[in-house]
């Protein structure tokens, strides 16, 4: 009696399949420093993370390589050319600034007997 074998298929790597689109994503990041560059490989999109100052939430994806450049030296121009906003976000890692709120907070709550509101 002869047995047949059977080979399971192999899973799909996704880096294989997806080479091409990791070393885009490597070449641009190169190329932008000021950026995380990476291939989305559930989404389908380079996905583009600016390590300078920038609003909470400036991800830029395209699935266009050369879309997703046009749409990062945009967000550079917006975000660090104009001085008049620059330093306008706060910097969530600024301890000083926190310290300060904190003493408020407490200063504030001095004579508070319990109720709606701190103030007595």
């Amino acid at each position: 009696m002869t047995r047949l074998t059977r080979s399971r298929p192999q899973p799909a790597s996704p880096a294989g399949r997806d080479a091409d689109r990791y070393k885009t994503a490597q070449a641009i990041q190169q190329a932008h420093p000021d950026w995380l560059v990476v291939w989305g490989v559930y989404t389908r999109e380079y996905v583009a993370f600016p390590l300078f100052r920038a609003p909470a939430g400036a991800i830029i994806q395209s699935a266009s390589p050369d879309r997703l450049l046009q749409r990062m030296q945009q967000a550079e121009l917006a975000f660090t050319a104009d001085p008049a906003r620059q330093g306008t976000e706060p910097d969530p890692f600024d301890a000083e600034r926190h310290q300060d709120a904190d003493a408020e907070r407490h200063q504030d709550a001095d004579g508070w007997q319990g109720g709606d509101s701190p103030t007595p």
